[in-house]
């Protein structure tokens, strides 16, 4: 899979807002324009009721936190982890 870049190196996220999904990935330098259409044409295969993001993951071409990247920046947003982050019981209580 490669390593992925990090935000900073990544286009500015108004670049990518509203792209497709394969497009941003691959400015990420996480797929290939090949591994892209060969996903793409899995999609069509199967009717086009599969979303691409559960197809590049079920090959095994990205992982889960490069495909919460690049669905961030396809919603102009930038991604933030919260692993490791330590978050009290009161405030997970108001989450719905």
């Amino acid at each position: 899979m490669g390593k992925m870049k990090t935000a900073e190196k990544l286009p500015p996220i108004e670049q990518l807002r509203g792209r497709p999904l394969g497009r941003i990935l691959m400015k990420m330098g996480v797929l290939s324009r090949d591994k892209v259409h060969e996903c793409l044409n899995i999609q069509k295969q199967r009717g086009g009721d599969v979303r691409i993001g559960e197809i590049f993951m079920e090959l095994g071409l990205v992982d889960e936190t490069q495909l919460q990247v690049a669905l961030a920046a396809k919603r102009g947003m930038e991604y933030v982890s919260i692993d490791g982050v330590d978050i009290p019981q009161d405030v997970v209580e108001k989450v719905p």
